[in-house]
């Protein structure tokens, strides 16, 4: 390690790296693994009947239908992933770049909601009082004074009560499911560095079965997660709170995807010049002359982007009749063109699409040779769920705001825009180019080719 630079190479991001874990690692200073604070060890025996299962699944927290999966981590893989943690961007510093654990991951992996109410944990005056007000069905004093305790709810308590089979009753069932969940949320989701207790505050919003799901329990996760990290970063930190078993259920991920070979990464652009398709239908490409492939050659590189045999996607901007803009995007994955018309509801616009699905196609196979490009033309796929002009003048706008909004990985069917804000688009557009500041393309050289290609 004598050849590798200890700390961070800039400061501009990395203002303070004395307090960091890091800081003592580079300094030859194991601290050893973390504590995790997720779970409790009771949870193993919980049981949970089939109608309890239903119900978990039924309001989002189904992947806590088995109390023993929860339970599984690696405090050194933890301890690890902490050593590599920014809290300036929230991000793992790792040798191939940066990664972090998303709202998506958690959408997906934990399955929870992501969208709805905001959760914020009520402030209690009175522990006690305040369980005994909001506790799921009546409590004696003596259950009150067996149950709570300095700090919270003892887990004893909860186990011995509600660990057990619920019986046949539905009310026993649904109590004994929220009583489960408030030690999900409050083991699992939103620990405290106590092994014995769990805090109360939540308990206002398990109260409804129909209302859990409207609240927003995946970003409070991930806020949590990240305040968690934050604080194990420190030197002197000895435990983590948070829930960690989301970055052992990301390491499974991660593993499964390199296991396979399959590497995410974004997608590859190609954007072709607007006179593209006015030249290409004055050319006869179905045969492939010295003038068709010098055509290849110069449109093949003289675009945005790295080479065209090289990308994921094409987009061709053209201009019909003379007085209408339409945009045609080619995958090459899924070997299909998408059509965007801003103005009917059904494009018909066969010599544009006959000459980006013919040409286009031949090019490919002209240029990459070792591409595996089918022998079959792309299928044609026309696009109607997206906002439409209504008038005959704001179509290049339109196509400007499709190819931005189709970068940023929306879809297109959730946007909603009228006239009023075309003007809101045409500043903007005109501003960043004046400035110099248009929105960037994401994973490209913006050069040319045609001297390598030839």
């Amino acid at each position: 390690m004598e050849d590798i630079l200890p700390g961070p190479l800039s400061q501009e991001v990395i203002l303070d790296n004395s307090y960091h874990v890091s800081a003592a690692v580079w300094a030859g200073v194991d601290r050893g693994p973390l504590e995790c604070f997720c779970g409790n060890r009771s949870m193993r025996s919980w049981f949970l009947s089939d109608a309890q299962k239903e119900i978990l699944h039924a309001i989002g927290f189904g992947v806590f239908a088995n109390p023993r999966l929860i339970l599984q981590t690696d405090a050194r893989l933890v301890s690890a992933l902490v050593e590599r943690w920014r809290p300036e961007t929230n991000t793992f510093f790792m040798r191939q770049g940066e990664m972090t654990v998303t709202l998506e991951d958690v959408g997906y992996i934990l399955g929870l909601p992501i969208h709805g109410r905001p959760l914020v944990g009520d402030v209690i005056d009175n522990q006690k009082d305040f369980f005994r007000r909001n506790w799921f069905e009546e409590l004696s004093t003596a259950d009150v004074d067996s149950a709570h305790t300095r700090g919270g709810v003892r887990y004893t308590w909860l186990f011995e009560t509600y660990g057990a089979d619920p019986g046949p009753d539905p009310e026993r069932i649904l109590i004994h499911t929220q009583a489960y969940l408030f030690v999900v949320v409050g083991a699992v989701l939103f620990p405290t560095t106590s092994r014995n207790v769990v805090h109360p505050r939540y308990l206002r919003h398990l109260r409804r079965l129909r209302e859990i799901p409207t609240w927003s329990w995946g970003s409070a996760v991930l806020s949590y997660l990240y305040r968690g990290l934050y604080h194990a970063t420190q030197k002197d930190a000895k435990k983590i709170s948070g829930c960690v078993w989301l970055l052992w259920l990301l390491r499974e991920r991660e593993e499964a995807i390199a296991a396979a070979g399959v590497y995410p990464r974004k997608p590859i652009y190609y954007f072709m010049d607007p006179f593209f398709i006015t030249l290409a239908m004055e050319l006869d490409y179905t045969v492939l002359t010295e003038r068709v492939k010098r055509f290849f050659v110069t449109w093949g590189s003289c675009g945005i982007g790295p080479p065209i045999n090289e990308v994921d996607y094409i987009f061709v901007p053209a201009n019909v009749n003379g007085n209408h803009w339409i945009l045609m995007v080619l995958s090459v994955k899924e070997w299909g063109v998408m059509v965007f018309d801003p103005m009917t509801n059904k494009a018909e616009h066969a010599k544009e699409e006959q000459c980006v699905v013919g040409l286009l196609a031949r090019m490919l196979r002209y240029l990459g040779p070792r591409l595996t490009v089918p022998k079959e033309d792309p299928l044609v796929q026309v696009w109607d769920a997206m906002p439409k002009q209504n008038n005959y003048t704001d179509c290049g706008v339109y196509i400007c705001k499709y190819m931005d909004y189709l970068l940023q990985g929306y879809d297109l069917s959730t946007l909603v825009w009228d006239a009023s804000d075309l003007e809101v688009f045409r500043y903007r557009i005109a501003k960043e180019l004046q400035k110099g500041k248009a929105r960037s393309i994401p994973n490209h050289r913006m050069s040319q080719r045609v001297s390598q290609l030839a």
